[in-house]
């Protein structure tokens, strides 16, 4: 077989095309809600009544070439490309805390004359990827040597986000960070321990940061309202869409609520599209990650570890938004995976799902793909 990756052909063949479609889909679907919600952001911020939704089509764009582009490697160069945006990712995470601009109490965005750009976003794929290396480094030897490695990138990557502060990013890594540790196999004793870890770095953060604990206090009705305004909000709205929605463009939340195009972005679909819609839009997500997870039976550890942590970057950052916006889980700031507005949110899911369907496409002779040979 040709070791070109450029082979459109054979790219074709062993790529997931169901995967594939589905992940585009959902960013074609994104595109029809900025549609809807794009200009009535735009007019609250004084800008033109077209101008997010050209500026999302473009993320879009970009982000469908991301997919098919980052697809096209070799399970070797993923790992080393990844480790490589890790490293470039927790330098802008620096530059952040040096000279990023503090919005809402925390300092996540770097400003270029290009736009803005959230490292930590990249960063989370670059971990994920350099710790599925590192844990199938230490399966393979029957150490603990790469877990151990795997453990202190985790304290250092969690201790810059800290550092901002992003505490929702932190907890979303320590949970990707723990599926894969599940996955690897590890004593019942350990895993114990590093939940009681992952919970005392819970309540430490909800002693340490405020706002965490404002948030929690509300959402446990402890501060004397049991929900926030933009909650209510959103329950409000998508009460008011019932099963079959009030239809693209007639609905009224976007009007109330400035996070209504990226974190309360389900509340928005839900009333204009209904309740239908909003369950099949869950399924897709949930669908794709199945099948992803189901792919990885092929795979050898690296690629399966690699692919669980990027799946479980995409269902946490999912579950946090709609959470959030049905008042089942405390505000987190979160994106819906392809469907909110903006550029590093939806860049780094394409990036994952890149590169999953790259690992994908690593599964050995015994499964339906043929696999690369390695570089």
């Amino acid at each position: 077989m040709n070791r070109s990756i450029w082979l459109l052909p054979q790219w074709w063949q062993d790529v997931d095309r169901v995967l594939l479609a589905s992940v585009l889909g959902l960013m074609a679907f994104g595109v029809i809600v900025i549609f809807s919600t794009g200009p009535s952001h735009a007019d609250r911020i004084g800008l033109p009544e077209n101008y997010m939704i050209i500026r999302h089509a473009l993320y879009v764009g970009c982000a469908v070439a991301i997919t098919v582009f980052v697809s096209m490697w070799r399970e070797s160069r993923a790992g080393i490309i990844s480790f490589f945006i890790y490293l470039l990712g927790l330098i802008g995470v620096v530059a952040t805390l040096l000279y990023g601009q503090i919005i809402k109490g925390a300092s996540r965005w770097l400003y270029t004359p290009l736009g803005s750009i959230q490292p930590s976003e990249f960063v989370k794929i670059g971990f994920v990827v350099t710790v599925a290396a590192l844990l199938a480094y230490g399966h393979d030897r029957n150490s603990y040597k790469g877990f151990w490695m795997s453990f202190v990138l985790l304290v250092i990557t969690t201790g810059l986000f800290l550092l901002q502060p992003d505490i929702g990013m932190s907890l979303i890594i320590v949970s990707a960070w723990l599926a894969q540790v599940f996955v690897v196999g590890i004593a019942w004793w350990w895993l114990a321990l590093i939940i009681c870890f992952a919970g005392g770095f819970a309540f430490y953060c909800y002693l340490t940061f405020d706002h965490v604990q404002l948030r929690i206090d509300r959402f446990l009705g402890l501060s004397g309202d049991s929900v926030g305004y933009q909650v209510e909000r959103s329950l409000t709205a998508m009460a008011s869409g019932e099963w079959w929605g009030v239809g693209a463009g007639a609905g009224t939340i976007k009007r109330h609520l400035p996070d209504s195009h990226a974190d309360f972005v389900f509340a928005v679909v839900v009333e204009e599209f209904g309740a239908v819609i909003g369950l099949v839009l869950l399924m897709v997500i949930l669908l794709i990650a199945l099948r992803a997870l189901a792919g990885t039976r092929h795979c050898d550890m690296r690629a399966s570890l690699a692919c669980t942590g990027l799946v479980c970057l995409t269902m946490m950052q999912a579950v946090a938004n709609v959470g959030s916006a049905i008042g089942l889980l405390p505000p987190k700031g979160s994106t819906l995976p392809f469907i909110s507005y903006g550029g590093s949110s939806l860049w780094a899911n394409a990036l994952a799902w890149g590169l999953i369907l790259a690992f994908l496409r690593s599964r050995s002779d015994h499964g339906f793909r043929r696999r690369w040979r390695s570089v």
